[in-house]
């Protein structure tokens, strides 16, 4: 069988950043230092084996590989990133990798010669970078066969696995003895002895050449009879690479005509991989309308035909007996088929979220202040009242306690949700278009739930809301002063402003100060928009003379719509609830809905009920801290 073989493009991160300090002794050299580095090892990477041979096989690529701080953005390098060059590159037989010699050079090299420095001198612990090779190689399965090409190696932080600071050579003083010794040499050797070296070097030279004829040809993706006749007329005499690279073209586009150019392909190149859970997870979200996730956004997936086919893909069962078949499940994946329905609804709810508050659904946020609670004990010590007046303080005197005078209202939590059962009859029948919706009317149910239960502060008990603490009702003319009963114009709601600011603050003291807060916002019925519109913002108005000009005039959005108010007439006013909270919300995981998987991974509840259960959670508390920010007129 012929062993397929594919070529891939990845950034290599072999190992913790792990290594130990050489035992030669620093010494001290006051030019731009030499660094001896672990540019790779062998074992795993990104989930591709490279072997010991393929390393060894790739010394000559590492000669003269340039250096980065970080990997390139955007498919984009800045030269701003370049830090050095590496050169004399060996494999070390103990660690198993490729050994390198690092010579800082570029606008940044101060900064890697100053964080090798820093670290190889520093003591444990210490911080985690390392070495990162960009390199395109060939791989039969998850082997690496060979390495193709060496594109940089690239200094980062926190590599997975990869290439690690050894030492720092004193290489000024090292050159200037090789350069000595060689003197003495050459002028002690005798004529036959420095012609030996040159042939040495003739030979060396002429092996490297060989060698790169090699990759370039087996890079060039050429039929193997076109390989060997540029073998033969490269391999017998010296060459220049830029006639090599012009015959390789040559030949590339010969056999492009008479074949096809679909049939020649270079080397493939992976930026990022991407589990198949991944992608089933994507062809959902597609199939369901619900956005991906961001690093999915450009991931081709092939798209489903229907929740049928997701749930054969997920379950196995083709026959739609309503259980799990694992030995014909495809895309095998820890995530079950409620999970990933689960994930996409969630999206969706989101996404319907933020759509339906653009549309005016969300109005109370605005008018209330929502608490998170660390638990589902009862919400409660929400509103502090004021402190009591600072007193006179003599020189040398004791300074008294200043009284705080609690609000004293608290609420329970209540707990809203059910399940949302999607049906064999549903995934049989193909019904995506039903499943689609789910999501969306959930998220549209818990909405209308907050509105209701905020609007319904301003018309329970016959509009005059519940009963606080202080054993009166939250709208009261007499115990609390915020209620009315004249219909909404400009004089009215003057008054309805009027009343918030002069309520009293919370405090113990005998003499109370004012609130002094205006009315911010508006509430109305669908009915009275136009005319709250007219008076908070005067341009609306008609007139040729507008009186409220200067004195009501509100900013867009401070008329406010409540759609659970059924009737035309009444209105109300409410203050700042950053300033002054009167209304809260209280949540325990949050304003939205949660969506949980009901039934085990594989179990379902196919046996029982031949359903698949997501269960809806909604954990709220909404209740009235303090009157005084808020008043109601009750027109008759």
């Amino acid at each position: 069988m012929t062993e397929e073989i594919q070529q891939f493009r990845a950034h290599v991160q072999l190992q913790e950043w792990t290594p130990q300090p050489s035992p030669t002794e620093k010494e001290h050299n006051t030019h731009t230092p030499v660094f001896e580095v672990t540019a790779i090892t062998a074992g795993e990477g990104n989930g591709w084996h490279f072997t010991r041979d393929a390393l060894q096989a790739s010394l000559p690529l590492w000669e003269g590989v340039e250096v980065f701080v970080d990997h390139q953005q955007q498919g984009h390098r800045s030269l701003r990133d370049l830090a050095g060059v590496a050169f004399a590159a060996r494999f070390e037989e103990d660690s198993g990798g490729v050994v390198l010699k690092l010579r800082p050079a570029g606008p940044s090299a101060a900064l890697l010669e100053s964080i090798g420095a820093q670290w190889l001198a520093s003591e444990a612990p210490r911080p985690k970078l390392g070495f990162s090779a960009d390199i395109v190689f060939s791989a039969a399965g998850k082997v690496v066969k060979q390495i193709i090409k060496v594109i940089s190696l690239d200094l980062v932080y926190r590599p997975a696995r990869g290439g690690a600071f050894n030492r720092v050579l004193n290489q000024t003083q090292q050159e200037e003895k090789e350069m000595q010794n060689e003197t003495v040499q050459l002028s002690e050797s005798q004529p036959t002895q420095i012609n030996i070296v040159e042939n040495d070097l003739s030979t060396e030279v002429n092996q490297i050449k060989q060698n790169l004829l090699q990759l370039k040809l087996k890079e060039s993706s050429l039929p193997e009879p076109v390989q060997n006749l540029l073998r033969k007329q490269f391999d017998s005499r010296p060459y220049q690479l830029e006639k090599l690279d012009q015959a390789i073209l040559e030949q590339r586009e010969i056999v492009a005509a008479l074949q096809g150019r679909s049939n020649i392909h270079g080397a493939g190149r992976i930026e990022e991989m991407r589990s198949e859970g991944d992608r089933i997870q994507a062809a959902a979200d597609d199939l369901l309308g619900a956005p991906r996730e961001r690093c999915m956004l450009n991931v081709p997936v092939a798209p489903l035909g229907g929740i049928r086919e997701l749930y054969q893909i997920r379950t196995g069962d083709y026959e739609m007996h309503g259980r799990m078949n694992p030995a014909r499940v495809q895309l095998a994946d820890s995530d079950s088929l409620s999970n990933i329905l689960k994930n996409s609804f969630n999206k969706i709810m989101l996404q319907q979220w933020d759509e339906l508050g653009k549309a005016g659904y969300r109005w109370w946020e605005k008018v209330v202040r929502v608490e998170h609670m660390n638990s589902l004990q009862p919400v409660s010590g929400i509103l502090l009242g004021e402190v009591s007046g600072l007193g006179i303080i003599s020189e040398g005197g004791n300074y008294g306690e200043l009284e705080i005078t609690d609000s004293g209202e608290s609420q329970s939590f209540r707990k809203y949700g059910g399940l949302l059962p999607i049906t064999i009859e549903m995934i049989d029948k193909d019904e995506t278009h039903k499943i689609r919706q789910l999501p969306r009317k959930l998220i549209s149910s818990a909405l209308r739930n907050i509105s209701g239960l905020v609007g319904g502060i301003f018309t329970s008990s016959n509009g005059t809301g519940p009963i606080l603490a202080d054993g009166a009702h939250v709208f009261d003319a007499i115990v609390h002063k915020n209620l009315g009963t004249t219909a909404l114009g400009s004089a009215s709601f003057e008054a309805a402003s009027q009343a918030i600011y002069q309520q009293s603050m919370v405090s113990s003291d005998t003499s109370k100060p004012m609130l002094a807060v205006d009315a911010r916002f508006l509430l109305v019925p669908r009915a009275l928009r136009l005319t709250a519109r007219q008076i908070l913002y005067p341009t609306f108005e008609r007139e040729s003379n507008i009186f409220s000009e200067n004195m009501l005039r509100g900013e867009l959005g401070d008329v406010i719509t409540v759609p659970d108010w059924t009737d035309a007439n009444d209105w109300a006013a409410i203050a700042d609830p950053n300033l002054v909270p009167g209304i809260i919300i209280a949540e325990r995981f949050g304003l939205m809905p949660e969506i949980f998987v009901a039934d085990q991974e594989h179990g379902f509840d196919m046996l029982h009920n031949d359903t698949i259960n997501l269960k809806v959670r909604h954990f709220l508390s909404v209740f009235v801290a303090d009157y005084r920010p808020l008043f109601k007129a009750n027109v008759a």
